[in-house]
């Protein structure tokens, strides 16, 4: 069925109990689907939903027992009642982050979905949303919710929670790197690992950079690693001041500059990288990048010497 472009309503039921529609074409001028709209609609493997709909009703794809895949539209703010109840076969879902509440039983028995995670954008999530999904290993949430309440109380997924949506982001895709609680797959970490660089991790930062230098996962990209590299080094993550330390240091992919180097070897020696501490006192001991300082460079040896 092919909508006509006329159309900018489709009405409560419309197509409920239509067992046997398989496909179904939206137009760009709808901007309102109804209650019930394709309850039933066992026979559907998928649809796209256009980009000004922003509310998805109470049952809308309650029941489409063979759908597999669904991409929400980037303006959706609510997703109602029972909106998924039963699609068992949708092994991911990823929720925009224009997303605003999640109704009661919207995903109860999406018995098939492995991993969710639950954008900054949610402050509602309504009683047993979640409820027996029988295959959901990983889930995250950046706003505190009751678990028991939105149907995870028996649960065993591993539960990512913090404050910071960046380290949320992070510690998700840390999850799809490592393979821990859900299946490996490092291309899929390293979309949450971007994320989180994006929004100020300087560990998510420095982990993203690694990638950009090795070319294992992602293509590539000597600049766009040091500008990472330097971001994650900026922001206080010491491990990547004395990384970045060393490419200057030893001109590694870059142009040779110890002046600079050793700013940065300084700051990591403050964060107690032990290879930063010696190299501060190496530089200072034979004047490279810095004026010879004999008593600062034993300052640094001894202190070296704990680690």
């Amino acid at each position: 069925i092919s909508i006509p472009q006329t159309v900018t309503i489709i009405g409560d039921s419309s197509f409920e109990g239509c067992s046997s529609l398989k496909d179904i074409i939206i137009p760009q001028t709808t901007n309102s689907i109804g209650k019930r709209c394709f309850y039933g609609c066992s026979s559907i493997e998928q649809i796209d939903i256009p980009d000004s709909i922003s509310v998805l009703p109470d049952f809308v794809f309650s029941e489409c027992s063979k759908m597999n895949r669904f991409t929400f539209p980037p303006a959706i703010t609510s997703i109602g009642n029972n909106a998924f109840q039963r699609c068992r076969i949708i092994e991911q879902i990823q929720l925009p982050s224009s997303l605003a509440s999640i109704g009661e039983c919207a995903f109860s028995e999406c018995s098939s979905i492995k991993s969710l995670f639950v954008p900054k954008s949610v402050r509602k999530i309504g009683k047993d949303a979640f409820q027996k999904p029988s295959s959901l290993k990983l889930i995250a949430f950046t706003n505190s919710f009751a678990i028991d309440k939105i149907g995870l109380k028996n649960n065993k997924a591993k539960i990512i929670c913090d404050e910071k949506e960046s380290q949320v982001y992070f510690l998700f895709g840390k999850e799809f790197y490592n393979g821990e609680s859900v299946p490996k797959n490092k291309s899929e970490a390293m979309k949450y690992i971007k994320i989180a660089a994006e929004k100020g991790s300087p560990e998510a930062m420095f982990f993203y950079s690694q990638e950009l230098f090795s070319g294992n996962v992602i293509q590539k990209n000597i600049s766009e690693g040091f500008r990472y590299l330097k971001m994650s080094a900026d922001n206080g993550y010491g491990e990547a001041m004395d990384s970045y330390a060393e490419k200057l240091y030893r001109g590694n992919d870059t142009s040779e500059n110890k002046p600079e180097a050793f700013i940065y070897f300084e700051k990591g020696a403050k964060q107690n990288i032990p290879n930063s501490i010696f190299q501060c006192g190496y530089m200072l001991h034979v004047g490279e990048g810095i004026d010879k300082d004999l008593s600062r460079a034993a300052y640094y040896y001894e202190l070296a010497l704990k680690y």
